[in-house]
């Protein structure tokens, strides 16, 4: 018989999403709702709710189905584990894992888009925590709003919270998904899901589209950012020895995206991370990705994109309308996008789907916000401003050009 599942979080680290995919596979059952609160509510907790839980999520399975669920705050309630081993010892676990400077920054947004943040600032709202701590840590604590609002620190403290899930559970009963992971390459990521679930791997329908709990807020203050990364650096070894796994959440090293990589790969050096996408597999990427259904990366991320053949694999206008812009989003300020094309007058030639011709020097100049043609025509479609830097013709019969956001 095929055991069901739960995934215990992290906030804000892809669980809907997670979810949401699984749910697709003819052999796993949706639950009444994704997230069921049921083993961190003590109100909820009990032998009649027990038995009802059981009913829903074994005796309503058919032709051996599995059915699981997703509460995030699974992982950071300390009676949880407990709770699920004592009624359910042979689910499968399975938790996300998101950089937790990320994640605190992400959760405090989603507390202010749902009026629950008391109208204090990121900074204030850890600082409170702080305050919050100094209080005792006994489970009645964790049913209480101060500690539901107030964790947004802490709740990063991963290793803490997978110690007591191994209490009660064997690793090889854990399956823990790097956030960032799930985020770059889904499609790996569900692949080994379905195996740890023991059912046969399935095509998805991808629905990154729906941007599911995607959230659009100002990048965080460099002064909190520094000081929340080293507070997590010795929590974030201990995990890593626990894991045996290095995740390199404290990697700061500029982000350098490769475009259409195919075989020409770009290896990172000591200052610089260079991440080669494509969305061919075969050329072994560092990311599978179609460009034309989104970038995994948050706004301001990346330091510089080098778009070498990219440009013509883009026939639509739309397409290239939307690839533009996620150049745009994910560029910080003065970084560079560099694009680099055959000149209209070489036999293969890429068509400019926005212009209705051939690239040529004029197709990139017209980009420039200060430009007629961008003014009267490109801002029109919601084409994002750009500075264009240069534009060089070389010999070799290829247009290279640079331009950065303007933001």
């Amino acid at each position: 018989m095929k055991t069901n599942y739960l995934i215990i979080g992290t906030a804000r680290g892809g669980t809907t999403a997670l979810y949401e995919y699984l749910i697709q596979h003819p052999d796993i059952v949706p639950a009444p709702r994704k997230e069921m609160h049921f083993f961190d509510r003590d109100s909820r907790y009990g032998d009649e709710a027990i038995a009802e839980y059981k009913k829903t999520f074994f005796n309503d399975r058919k032709n051996g189905r599995i059915i699981g669920e997703a509460t995030p705050y699974y992982l950071y309630h300390p009676l949880v584990p407990e709770r699920v081993a004592k009624d359910f010892p042979n689910t499968k676990i399975i938790v996300l894992l998101r950089n937790p400077v990320d994640r605190a920054y992400s959760h405090y947004h989603f507390n202010v888009s749902q009026r629950t943040s008391l109208s204090l600032t990121f900074e204030q709202t850890v600082e409170c925590e702080k305050i919050i701590r100094q209080s005792s840590s006994t489970s009645d604590d964790y049913q209480t709003i101060p500690y539901r609002l107030f964790s947004l620190v802490r709740r990063g403290e991963y290793v803490k919270q997978l110690r007591n899930w191994m209490k009660y559970f064997p690793k090889e009963q854990i399956h823990i998904i790097k956030s960032e992971d799930f985020l770059m390459n889904k499609y790996d990521v569900l692949e080994k899901v379905f195996k740890f679930l023991e059912v046969e791997d399935f095509d998805v329908h991808d629905i990154s589209y729906r941007a599911i709990g995607k959230l659009e807020y100002e990048p965080m203050s460099h002064d909190i950012k520094r000081h929340l990364t080293q507070y997590f650096v010795p929590y974030n070894k201990r995990l890593y020895n626990l894991i045996g796994q290095d995740f390199q959440w404290n990697d700061d090293r500029p982000k350098y995206l490769n475009i259409g990589c195919g075989n020409l790969r770009k290896n990172s050096t000591r200052n610089i991370k260079w991440i080669n996408i494509d969305q061919f597999k075969t050329c072994n990427p560092d990311i599978v990705c179609d460009i034309t259904k989104g970038l995994p990366f948050t706004d301001n991320e990346i330091h510089f994109i080098d778009a070498f053949a990219m440009l013509g694999q883009i026939v639509d206008n739309t397409d290239f309308l939307f690839v533009m812009n996620e150049f745009w989003r994910v560029l910080k300020s003065n970084s560079i996008l560099r694009i680099y094309v055959p000149h209209k007058d070489k036999d293969h030639a890429y068509h400019d789907p926005f212009n209705r011709r051939y690239f040529n020097e004029e197709s990139f100049k017209s980009f420039d916000y200060q430009s007629q043609q961008y003014i009267q025509h490109l801002s029109y479609y919601g084409f994002r401003p750009w500075v264009v830097e240069s534009v060089e013709f070389n010999d070799a019969g290829f247009i290279d050009v640079n331009m950065r956001p303007k933001k």
